[in-house]
């Protein structure tokens, strides 16, 4: 080793190869203290057959000869360094690597990596390199683990080589980034040495979701850069706070510090009693006060914060709007109430994953109206043109308001815990339209919230409204033996009266049965306490059309079709027509700028085989939509199936698809030929659908185009829609009460919960998301 350092100082692969062998001694050293240790153990047991091993290890260590091979090797000439996307010359090709080098392919330890196609000639490529170093920490590593990893690899190379110049960054290609002649680190003006790999992720936003680490890693981070400024500067910093804290308790301190540096929006935390336990929670009525002190009460209205003119503008329109499709909501019967300084907001809840794949149920808070979506798809408004507009634009934290998280291990034996949870919320919302919150630096002015429904997925609708009417209570065989309880909470549909399979029409037999009867026989909690129509009081509860399609039966339709295209395609075997399918896909995806999602087009994924039904098997609502767009495109190329079959599933795709583009682009509510273009779009998919699932059942094919009851749901937002429309020439875009933002909220909040102690999870999550939510305000420019 003191050849290396005296005789090849300037040598990069002689100071890779120091580094090398420090790490190697220190490794010996502490196997040398173990067995030292174990051999003293074996000699007071007198040696059993292990502690002999042990001992014959120990023998090889001392007798041990470390000796390395010199490699000649240096960076390549300027001129011959790599351009980013292409190869050079000098630059070895993925044949050359194969053939000619031995690798350890780190990298096939991971399952995300393994499956990249470029994962073997980007790791190739940095173990041939004498200046890239690869150090990543060990696989399925938790975010804290990244980062402490990270940390500590850090430090030992800092205290090895101080002073010493860094610089952390992100890059595609470690290679392309250190190499390249036009923006590469070696041939900057103050060129870099080395390269070390700390992280590596199949994904570009792999790196964010390392938020969700635990507070010590902050501490220790907080710890070297006060020990590197100096404790002067470090004060002047705010890092000393954050470095005296205590390592043994670092989660409690970091709260304390964050209050004290005011980096958490400040908003109160209480609890309240549910079923004998006590449930953190943000209340309601806490959220109004801080966003009307803050002056963000026109953002529930979709205007600038502050713009009150606009706000009241919005809500007096909205309100118009909404008696003349729904003028049996109770609010229209109050007397006293300015509903220009009333908004209108939803209740959602939903389960995301916490630590070890455990739930946590998200309560949250969302406006109606909102700054439409992102700006992709929102349309040119000129400044005249106040249309409302849906609530997706935006961070998820700044538009949704979290009021509880509650680990499921809280109410999964004892349901009455989630029933009072809710009642709690419903009860505190009532006072926000009954009490309001009187603005002091306004003159006083009086703001209201009401709450319009509850929304989410079917299985939360169904747990909070008691409903025993629903999906799950579908007849599952031919006889049942008592009469069936029927599939909707919104009509009778699934029972001896009508069927819900009646999808192919205008005029079902369900339609006369719409509010007939109540879907539960226990009022549920939060209906006791929150206006509602009276007349329809299952109507509170609303369906979200994303999840009935793109989580739904537009999985099923997509496998189907699928299925049906596959005796056509130019293939000799199923597999080599799998193949097929994955790279039209894959250059449908790259042509249109679009994220695969997924790395093969399977026979599992479309559940070929299954006599259970297509349902498809993926949970990402972005992949259906990205099918449903392909699956236009590949009918169209491939030759046609004899009975025509596939020139049905590519027209009805088409407007499916159309459908959607009409709802993404309008506004709140929809105007009079916009409803006529939805439903009719809907209702000729609903009627390809019935003729294929008939033509299917016929031909003992009856797993594809299967009739869930998620189809019944789609009928009827079709058709609400269509009646809307004819009735009142406008129509609540049925967006109003998608989910995919809360879809957003409920997994940030969920990962929250992953790095902080199980037996606190529902408050440090709470306090947590508080921090999150600040930094979400801030960066959307809210907070002054």
């Amino acid at each position: 080793m003191a050849d290396l350092q005296k005789n090849f100082t300037d040598c990069p692969t002689a100071k890779k190869a120091v580094h090398q062998l420090n790490s190697d001694l220190q490794t010996l050293d502490t196997q040398y203290n173990m067995l030292g240790d174990l051999a003293a153990k074996g000699e007071r047991d007198d040696h059993n057959p292990e502690c002999t091993k042990v001992s014959q290890s120990e023998a090889k260590i001392r007798t041990a000869k470390k000796h390395f091979k010199k490699v000649e090797k240096d960076i390549p000439a300027k001129e011959n360094l790599p351009l980013e996307g292409d190869h050079s010359e000098k630059e070895p090709q993925t044949s050359e690597l194969k053939l000619h080098s031995v690798f350890e392919d780190h990298y096939m330890q991971y399952d995300d990596l393994r499956n990249l196609p470029r994962s073997m000639d980007v790791f190739r490529k940095i173990e041939k390199d004498p200046v890239l170093w690869l150090q990543l920490p060990r696989p399925a590593a938790t975010a804290g683990r990244v980062l402490e990893h990270s940390i500590n690899t850090f430090q030992r190379l800092y205290s090895a080589n101080k002073p010493m110049t860094f610089k952390f960054g992100l890059t595609h290609d470690a290679s392309v980034r250190f190499h390249n002649r036009r923006f590469g680190y070696v041939t900057s003006k103050d060129p870099f040495d080395y390269m070390l790999v700390l992280y590596a992720t199949s994904n570009s936003h792999g790196a964010a979701f390392l938020e969700a680490a635990s507070s010590i890693s902050q501490i220790l981070t907080a710890q070297a850069v006060a020990a590197d400024f100096g404790e002067e500067e470090s004060a002047k910093r705010g890092i000393s706070q954050w470095a005296k804290a205590d390592v043994t308790h670092p989660e409690r301190d970091a709260h304390r510090i964050m209050k004290k540096q005011k980096t958490k929006l400040d908003i109160p935390m209480g609890t309240i009693q549910c079923d004998g336990h006590q449930v953190p929670w943000i209340s309601p009525e806490s959220w109004l006060k801080y966003l009307i002190d803050k002056g963000l009460w026109p953002r529930l209205a979709g205007c600038e914060s502050f713009d009150y003119a606009g706000s009241r503008e919005n809500w007096t329109t909205f309100w118009e709007k909404y008696e003349k499709i729904n003028p049996g909501f109770e609010l229209f019967q109050m007397e006293g109430i300015d509903l220009s300084r009333t908004a209108a907001c939803f209740i959602h809840g939903d389960e995301g994953r916490t630590l070890k794949k455990g739930g946590m149920l998200v309560t949250s808070l969302q406006s109606a109206l909102g700054r439409g979506y992102d700006q992709k798809r929102v349309r040119v408004r000129g400044p005249n043109d106040r249309q409302l507009q849906a609530n997706f634009a935006g961070h998820s934290f700044t538009t949704r308001f979290v009021v509880s998280t509650i680990p499921k291990t809280a109410y999964e034996s004892q349901p009455e815990v989630f029933h009072a949870a809710i009642e709690h919320v419903a009860k505190s919302c009532s006072r926000l339209l009954q009490s309001g919150y009187v603005d002091k630096a306004r003159n006083g002015e009086l703001f209201r919230i009401v709450i319009l429904g509850v929304k989410g997925d079917a299985p939360y609708l169904s747990k909070v409204a008691h409903f025993y009417r629903s999906y799950n209570t579908v007849a599952k065989r031919g006889e049942e033996r008592g009469a069936p309880k029927g599939c909707c909470p919104y009509c009778l549909a699934g029972t001896t009266l009508c069927a819900a399979e009646e999808i192919g029409t205008s005029t079902p037999r369900w339609l006369s049965t719409v509010a007939v009867k109540l879907p539960w026989t226990r009022e549920p909690s939060i209906i006791k306490y929150l206006m509602h129509d009276r007349a329809d009081p299952a109507s509170f509860f609303k369906s979200d059309i994303w999840h009935v399609f793109h989580l739904g039966f537009g999985r099923s339709w997509v496998c189907s079709v699928i299925q049906l295209l596959l005796p056509f395609l130019p293939c000799s075997n199923l597999e080599q027509k799998w193949d097929y399918l994955t790279d039209h896909y894959m250059r449908w995806c790259r042509a249109n700028s679009k994220q695969s999602h997924i790395s093969k087009v399977s026979a599992y994924l479309v559940s070929y085989g299954d006599a259970g039904g297509a349902m498809g098997n993926w949970h990402k609502g972005a992949l259906t939509t990205n099918f449903c767009q392909w699956i236009v495109d590949l009918l169209g190329s491939e030759g046609r199936d004899p009975d025509g079959l596939l020139v049905k599933c590519r027209e009805a795709t088409f407007r499916v698809n159309s459908l959607f583009s009409m709802l993404y682009k309008a506004g709140a509510f929809l105007g009079e030929s916009e409803c006529a273009h939805v439903a009719e779009q809907g209702l000729r998919f609903l009627a390809v659908y019935a003729e294929l699932a008939l033509k299917m059942y016929r031909a003992n094919r009856q797993y594809l185009f299967p009739l869930y009851p998620k189809l019944h749901i789609w009928h009827h937002l079709v058709l609400a829609v269509k009646q809307s429309g004819e009735r009142n020439q406008s129509a609540i875009n049925p967006t109003m009460w998608g989910c995919q933002m809360e879809e957003d909220t409920v997994g940030r909040a969920s990962r929250l919960s992953r790095r902080v102690n199980i037996r606190r999870v529902a408050s440090r999550t709470l306090e947590r998301y508080l921090v999150s939510a600040y930094t979400a305000f801030s960066k959307a420019g809210l907070l002054s």
